[in-house]
């Protein structure tokens, strides 16, 4: 069991129904529970950009197939060059280049 971080979860009761759908057309045995995303929450399914530094797949025009690919990733089924890192949040919020140090 792992949580599905949603932002904003206000939005969670319009799209519930189309992730539910999205998630069993994945056939994974993985259960998700919906949450609140918050800062720390780690990647997030968002319908609009979060305030807070994370990762994640900004689904601007909700239907189930954009939760198909949105869900795999965040599973970590697959992989897609859509979703915005960590690293891309900094770029976009400081406005400018930010460099990661390992």
């Amino acid at each position: 069991m792992m949580p599905l971080n949603i932002y904003p979860y206000e939005r969670w009761p319009e799209i519930a129904a189309m992730v539910k759908e999205a998630k069993a057309l994945l056939k994974t045995d993985i259960v998700v529970v919906p949450c609140p995303a918050v800062p720390g929450s780690g990647r997030v399914l968002a319908l609009e950009i979060p305030p807070f530094a994370c990762e994640y797949a900004l689904i601007t025009k909700p239907n189930v197939q954009s939760f198909v690919v949105a869900l795999s990733v965040y599973l970590e089924l697959t992989v897609d060059e859509r979703w915005t890192t960590m690293q891309e949040w900094f770029n976009k919020s400081a406005g400018m280049k930010v460099k990661e140090i390992v």
